[in-house]
């Protein structure tokens, strides 16, 4: 076994665990990121394209989850009402990247930066 499959090991490992690559062993993230071997290459090729399909597939699927909601009839008597159904991916992303829970002041900001993550209710 030489070291690029190790690395490719390792980042799949790593991938599996916590869905990235950002707090594993600098050497190897260095390697992955700046290897010429043929097998580091493909991974960083398969990393970018599975990080797009994941985004073009969230845009693909929020307008039908936007859709499920609007069609829903709004019970103003419920204590609970749902206001958005907004795809994991998007969910993620956004709690990772503030670093915050969805609490209502998140929600209002959300709501405020990316409206078309809300569906529009008759």
């Amino acid at each position: 076994m030489n070291i690029a499959a190790v690395i490719d090991a390792e980042v799949m490992h790593h991938l599996e665990l916590y869905g990235c690559v950002k707090n594993m062993d600098p050497l190897a993230i260095h390697l992955l990121k700046t290897s010429n071997h043929p097998v580091l290459r493909y991974r960083r090729e398969w990393m970018r394209a599975e990080a797009l399909r994941q985004v073009l597939e969230a845009h693909r699927e929020q307008p039908k989850m936007n859709k499920l909601v609007a069609d829903e009839p709004v019970n103003k008597k419920s204590a609970f009402r749902q206001s958005a159904l907004i795809h994991p991916y998007f969910k993620a992303e956004m709690a990772h990247r503030h670093k915050t829970n969805w609490n209502k002041d998140f929600i209002r900001s959300v709501r405020k930066g990316t409206p078309d993550l809300f569906p529009k209710r008759r």
